[in-house]
């Protein structure tokens, strides 16, 4: 799927991407990153290995997880929910972002007019 890592014995930093398509593209970069710019590489590193099943799913099978979405008020929630886990400021913590009603009213613009699968 993804990585950053030191190139082995080189001072480069080496981040591999695969796109959901089965592509990849990798980026070196100088080993004159200052910390910020290494923990923002590890961080990219870790969304593309743990936190990118959203892309993959709706980039190779988008119908199949559109269809239990538009189905189920309770899995669109759940979908969401894991969504907001995953990405908002708190990482895990969607309660230390957001409120419950913006989740909902996030939740509801899809539910309503029946565009979770689109």
């Amino acid at each position: 799927m993804g990585s950053v890592r030191r190139a082995p014995r080189t001072k480069r930093w080496e981040a591999r991407f695969r796109d959901p398509l089965g592509g990849q593209r990798t980026k070196t970069f100088d080993s004159k990153a200052d910390a910020e710019e290494q923990q923002m590489l590890v961080s990219a590193g870790h969304f593309w290995d743990d936190l990118s099943g959203y892309a993959k799913v709706q980039s190779t099978r988008p119908q199949t997880i559109g269809y239990s979405l538009a189905d189920s008020p309770a899995g669109l929630a759940a979908w969401m929910y894991a969504m907001f886990q995953d990405t908002c400021g708190t990482p895990g913590d969607a309660e230390g972002s957001l409120t419950w009603d913006q989740m909902l009213d996030g939740i509801m613009l899809y539910w309503l007019p029946n565009t979770a699968a689109s």
